[in-house]
């Protein structure tokens, strides 16, 4: 707290820096009302806009064989398709409307009112349909009350044909208030997150290997809403801009926020464990919790600059009554010594306080007399200290230089609990240059290099070094090139494991704990892009992007709940990459016709090579994971302008996705959706 204090302090102080003879901030900054604002007393006229607006409607025809997931952000069914606007501007009043409607499931609206600079109001609605998965369970049997459980071999699914899906209404308002003549604002946030559908719920019944394990599939009902709520207000203050907020956030679950299923004894391994029962599990909580934040800014004149911010916020699981209370303070001060040369210095202090039930209890429903509690381990509370400080010099009038520096101190109360470090400690450089090597030809290189004592996970690494470039390209006025390449490589010298190892490998065991060797990984991303204009009227553009992911680590394989005889298979590989390619043209035959095509192609796989005996019988693991995918979209698009503002048009979009190896246990299958658009619109 000592520091938060100190931050505040200093950048109070930082407000003294102001040359003298100066205007107070009040009357310079881009608050200044008689700057803003026309006055009819000097003369001025604001401009006379014609208002504008447009209308369209059409219709959408679609065809679906197979899976959703060919066209994912798309609700497949022929619809009727609604879109319209308008624009009025009539001092002091602006008035702005877009609406689109696809369908019922897909459509955006955007609102916006202003009074002056005195009244501002806009408002979103933006709704859409995702196409979800449906995983296959292999070839077993498919029954629906699978128990008393006979054998491991059992699967309980549902139709591989359904086709499951969710809608995502994301709704935001904004509304603010300005005082007449003084820089004082008084605002409010809104946001309305509501999801409706239903998922597949994927669960592996059981629990133990006292138990025969089951895979079950199922359909799950979502409805869940998520609201938030902001009001604050900001002003300036001579020298200092202040502003404080006050949120409150809510979410809440309105069907299935609990699945019940039955479970075998389990009581055959520990006498004082659950007994055979109905039993929930899967819940998905309401959750609550506010936030206060006040920021402090001194006013952009000088040299030196500076803010500090607070924030302290406060959650809360309804169900389990758990709670995470969070206080985040820090501050930079910016000071620019010559036009050239510029330092930030930043400052992040954050506590993280959890707390949570010691113990749950869980009862059966067909049976009041059956119930069971377990322990709850204590949440990990932390304090992380952060500060870094940038330096950025304009070596030449084209190029400029940027170096930065970040040190992160994470302390933990109860990491032992989890078998994590009670500290960690993060320093990452990067430096980078922006140089325009002539008026066609521009080059970016960034480098960053990280250095993790006492990492917490097994997939955070001791060190790591990214390299990234860039260059763009103009070599003629019709063309424009752009090319950017990134590779990231990442050491872990050791990783960690609960459990005592297998037999023969070469670890280390310490109080129950495996030490593990290395876990290297290796990453590339490239992209180039081209566009060409061939002529007036006609315009190519092409890209095409890589990406490749490349992971040899030990993995560790609980054998039981005691952990004895666990399997360590030693630097088992994983990679997967991606090929995308793509072209598009634009091309304007006529001045009242407009055509656009394009084509994009992409080829996804991966590969997992397990050598655990365990593992790879009577099915191999990874045939759980193996993908080699290809997708294909393409798109033709065209408007004829008739007369008067009126317009018709045709657009056209084929989506195939397809799985080449096949895949029972895979989760995505063949699908191919061709959609036809016909829209007629008026403009004026």
């Amino acid at each position: 707290m000592k520091r938060i204090l100190f931050i505040t302090f200093l950048c109070l102080a930082v407000t003294t820096t102001k040359v003298y003879g100066q205007e107070p901030a009040a009357n310079q900054g881009a608050e200044t009302v008689t700057a803003e604002e026309p006055s009819l007393e000097e003369g001025y006229t604001f401009p006379t806009i014609k208002p504008e607006g447009w209308i369209s409607a059409g219709y959408r025809f679609v065809g679906l064989n197979g899976s959703g997931l060919a066209e994912p952000y798309s609700y497949l069914h022929d619809s009727v398709t609604t879109e319209g606007g308008f624009r009025l501007y009539t001092y002091p009043s602006r008035l702005e409307i877009d609406l689109d409607e696809v369908n019922g499931k897909d459509y955006f609206g955007d609102v916006g009112y202003a009074y002056k600079d005195l009244i501002v109001f806009r408002g979103i609605d933006r709704t859409l349909w995702e196409n979800l998965p449906n995983v296959r369970l292999g070839n077993g049997t498919n029954t629906l009350n699978p128990y008393p459980y006979e054998t491991d071999a059992y699967y309980s699914y549902d139709s591989p044909a359904l086709q499951y899906g969710e809608q995502t209404s994301i709704n935001n308002a904004t509304l603010r208030f300005k005082w007449p003549d003084f820089p004082f604002h008084v605002y409010a946030e809104g946001g309305w997150v509501h999801k409706d559908g239903d998922q597949q719920q994927l669960n592996v019944l059981g629990a133990a290997d006292f138990n025969s394990l089951i895979r079950v599939s199922a359909p799950r009902d979502i409805l869940t809403d998520s609201k938030t709520l902001t009001v604050g207000a900001n002003s300036h203050l001579g020298p200092v801009e202040v502003d404080f907020s006050h949120g409150e956030k809510r979410f809440s679950v309105s069907s299935d926020p609990v699945l019940y299923d039955s479970y075998s004894s389990a009581q055959d391994f520990d006498p004082t464990a659950r007994a055979a029962g109905v039993y929930p599990h899967n819940e998905i909580p309401d959750l609550k919790g506010s936030t206060n934040t006040i920021k402090l800014h001194t006013s952009y004149t000088g040299s030196i600059v500076g803010s500090a911010t607070f924030t302290t916020i406060d959650n809360k699981n309804s169900n389990s009554g758990a709670k995470a209370d969070y206080f985040v303070g820090g501050g930079e001060i910016t000071w620019m010594a010559q036009p050239r040369l510029t330092f930030l210095l930043k400052y992040r202090h954050k506590e993280a306080d959890l707390d949570n039930p010691s113990s749950v209890t869980i009862t059966d429903v067909t049976n009041a007399a059956n119930s069971y509690t377990y322990q709850v381990r204590p949440s990990i509370c932390s304090i992380t200290d952060t500060i870094s400080g940038t330096v950025r010099y304009r070596l030449l009038p084209k190029t400029s230089l940027k170096a930065d520096y970040q040190l992160q101190y994470i302390r933990r109360e109860n990491a032992e609990l989890w078998n994590i470090p009670d500290t960690t400690s993060q320093q990452t450089i990067t430096v980078s240059s922006d140089t325009r090597i002539s008026k066609d030809l521009t080059l970016r290189t960034r480098y960053t290099h990280q250095d993790v004592d006492n990492p917490a996970t097994n997939i955070q690494p001791n060190h790591s070094d990214e390299g990234r470039i860039s260059i763009a390209w103009t070599p003629l006025p019709k063309i424009s090139t752009l090319v950017s390449y990134t590779a990231d490589k990442e050491t872990r010298d050791q990783q960690t494991f609960n459990g005592d190892g297998a037999s023969g490998v070469e670890i280390t065991q310490e109080g129950g704990v495996t030490q593990a060797d290395t876990r290297n990984v290796d990453r590339e991303r490239l992209l180039a892009a081209i566009t060409f204009v061939v002529a007036k009227d006609v315009s190519v553009s092409a890209s095409y992007s890589y990406m490749r992911n490349k992971i040899h680590q030990d993995v560790n394989y609980e054998n039981d709940i005691t952990y004895v005889n666990d399997q360590l298979d030693s630097y088992v590989p994983y990679g997967d990459s991606a090929h995308a390619y793509s072209l598009g043209l634009n091309y304007v035959p006529l001045n009242d016709l407009t055509l656009n095509a394009s084509v994009s192609y992409t080829i996804s796989s991966d590969e997992f090579y397990p050598a655990s005996p365990g593992l790879t019988q009577p099915v191999s693991v990874a045939s759980f994971s193996a993908l080699d995918i290809r997708e294909t979209d393409c798109s033709l698009s065209g408007e004829y302008r008739i007369k008067d503002g009126f317009a018709i048009g045709l657009r056209y979009r084929y989506s195939n996705i397809r799985n080449e190896n096949d895949n029972p246990n895979g989760y995505v299958q063949d699908g191919t959706a061709n959609t036809i658009m016909l829209t007629a619109s008026k403009r004026w």
